[in-house]
């Protein structure tokens, strides 16, 4: 049985929002790539986890195995490979050894905190990765633009709740809490609204004198359109930031077609530089353990996830599917969304990478 209208609560916590955004971002983030050939041993999402929460990500050979995993990673040399004044790191920059890292205590997977000493693995055979070229972790940008979207869409909401109450209000201390619950109830969409008086002269000091509540009208504007296309931005430079171009960029951002072909060959290098960071996996992987018991045809390979309508999807904002929708049933409406993203074009043309070429497709 439902409870009471009045008990139900039906306002969104501000974090929620914020979560709704970040949670966006790390879906796409973590969708991007398909690997082939990679041994059942290995889980694809952890190790794309891994790479995009601490920059780094690693595929080995766990010591007394002969089975390839896929983990995280921290630099570590033993006891034995100290003694032989071995180095922590190359002349490049990569370590000379690690120790895998699997879950660890405090880390949050589909919502659940894992608890416990963590799964660590020693092994002196692995091939590391860095998800980009700045080896770092992609958290922080995620962050920063779920902030920003959060923000955009809170200036949305605000402007839309100010259409249903858009004044300041000044009541007496008698008639205080009767002006309270009066914009309660109207901003609760509640059909009936009672008060105790409504006479110019109240005849009990406790009842409400309508005639004591001065407002001031703050003429809100009704601008969610406008702010929703600074919130599709928003997203849209989000997207950049993982090598995806959306329609909306091309058609409502630039008037200037140089700019635009600028901006597009910036999308493409964000997406070779996560992308090109795995195709360089994928070689060295093939190289190292190609043909034996690991990996018996060395055919390990990686590709942008295939374009499906789905995916095409999870890269737009939920309220252009809704203005979509209505664009196509031919709707009086003025709402003007322009972003029909293109699955083709949505996602570069989809290149289609493998073991260290790029061919269109």
């Amino acid at each position: 049985m439902s409870k009471k209208y009045e008990d139900v609560g039906l306002f969104i916590d501000n974090q929620m929002i914020y979560n709704f955004y970040y949670d966006r971002i790390c879906q796409v983030a973590l969708s991007q790539f398909q690997y082939q050939n990679l041994p059942s041993t290995c889980d694809r999402w952890f190790f794309e986890w891994k790479a995009m929460k601490d920059g780094q990500a690693a595929l080995c050979v766990p010591d007394g195995s002969r089975e390839l995993m896929s983990l995280g990673f921290v630099p570590f040399l033993d006891e034995k490979q100290t003694a032989a004044g071995q180095m922590l790191y190359n002349a490049y920059g990569y370590p000379t050894g690690i120790k895998g890292i699997g879950w660890a205590d405090g880390d949050v997977i589909n919502g659940r905190v894992l608890h416990g000493a963590g799964y660590q693995v020693t092994t002196h055979d692995f091939v590391v990765m860095y998800d980009n070229m700045g080896r770092m972790s992609m958290m922080n940008y995620i962050d920063m633009y779920a902030r920003l979207l959060w923000e955009c869409h809170m200036v949305i909401r605000s402007n839309q709740k100010f259409q249903n109450i858009p004044y300041i209000v000044k009541a007496s201390k008698d008639s205080e809490l009767t002006v309270e619950n009066f914009f309660q109830d109207l901003w609760n969409f509640k059909p009936v609204i009672k008060l105790n008086n409504m006479g110019k002269k109240a005849d009990n000091v406790k009842d409400a004198n309508i005639m004591d509540v001065d407002s001031l009208d703050l003429r809100v504007d009704y601008k969610v359109i406008e702010m929703w296309k600074a919130l599709k931005v928003t997203w849209a430079e989000a997207m950049s930031m993982l090598g995806i171009t959306t329609q909306f960029t091309k058609k409502s951002q630039y008037e200037n077609s140089d700019q635009l072909e600028m901006d597009k060959m910036g999308d493409d290098l964000s997406l070779c530089n996560r992308l090109m960071r795995r195709v360089e996996l994928c070689n060295r992987a093939n190289e190292r353990w190609g043909g034996t018991e690991i990996l018996p045809k060395g055919d390990l390979s990686v590709n942008l996830s295939p374009m499906t309508e789905e995916f095409a999807k999870a890269t737009q904002l939920p309220m252009d599917l809704v203005v979509g929708t209505l664009q196509g049933m031919g709707s009086d409406t003025q709402i003007n969304s322009n972003n029909q993203t293109n699955i083709s074009d949505s996602y570069n043309n989809n290149q289609h990478v493998q073991l260290g070429k790029v061919e269109n497709t």
